[in-house]
């Protein structure tokens, strides 16, 4: 069925909130979309490459940069990151088991959890180029080899 959305998003590069966006408008932005997707994971891969990060993925580094900003449950996280593919689950355990994420009881809501980086993850974003300091993460310009 082809039509007309209606467009909810800011950036520059979509139409102001609320404005009609024909279907092939559409399209072209979703191939937008792709396209620069695909340069930012290939820039993620080059630098998990170049830190000596091998075993992680670019969706369980986004998940690490995602919690050093603050803590999540995962199915918020799986939506921030436009996890589609399969379950977040299969690239929380590893960082799971790894000791990089943490799982604690949520603070209001006693039947949820919350996910939090945890030193040792905060350690892997310092060798890709990332700080966790007091919940915000700053780039670092002077890591070795982060270049």
């Amino acid at each position: 069925m082809v039509g007309n959305i209606t467009t909810h998003r800011t950036s520059s590069l979509f139409p102001l909130p609320g404005t009609l966006l024909k279907a092939a408008g559409a399209l072209e932005e979703l191939c937008l979309a792709h396209e620069h997707l695909d340069r930012a994971q290939h820039i993620v891969m080059t630098r998990i490459e170049r830190n000596g990060i091998r075993d992680l993925t670019p969706l369980q580094m986004a998940i690490l940069y995602m919690l050093s900003r603050e803590p999540q449950q995962p199915t918020k996280l799986s939506k921030l990151l436009f996890n589609r593919d399969r379950p977040i689950t299969h690239s929380l355990k590893p960082l799971t088991r790894r000791g990089l994420i943490e799982e604690r009881p949520h603070a209001q809501d006693k039947r949820a959890k919350l996910l939090h980086i945890t030193a040792e993850g905060a350690a892997i974003l310092r060798r890709f180029g990332i700080d966790c300091h007091n919940g915000i993460a700053h780039c670092l310009s002077d890591v070795p080899g982060s270049r």
